[in-house]
């Protein structure tokens, strides 16, 4: 974020564990007033939640060797928007290939399973 808002200037990856880290109120004050670089960044986190959270890689469109923080994952849907103050957030409607299909069957396998 620092090198997207021109706050530091790292030009190789083992110069960054060199760098001095710019603070919290810095990197949020530069993004604020650089949009692009806010965007680029949330892109970058949306793309590493749906990769380790969900198990989909978000270039290929597939599973992940691994299943997801949640299971196997047959669709999602993401809907990104704005808040009052103008950041983005993103809402994720997520379908498991294990989940019960209605609520009905979920009732059914809490009471099966105990507590």
């Amino acid at each position: 974020m620092a090198q997207y808002c021109g706050i530091s200037s790292v030009g190789k990856l083992f110069d960054a564990a060199l760098a001095e880290r710019t603070n919290k109120s810095a990197l949020y004050s530069a993004s604020m007033r650089n949009d692009p670089a806010s965007a680029r960044l949330f892109v970058q986190n949306i793309e590493a939640f749906i990769e380790h959270v969900l198990g989909v890689s978000p270039k290929h469109m597939k599973a992940k060797p691994f299943d997801g923080l949640f299971g196997p994952v047959l669709a999602y849907f993401g809907m990104v928007e704005t808040q009052g103050g103008g950041t983005l957030h993103a809402h994720f409607l997520v379908w498991l290939a294990d989940a019960p299909p209605n609520s009905e069957a979920f009732d059914r396998a809490v009471a099966a399973h105990g507590d």
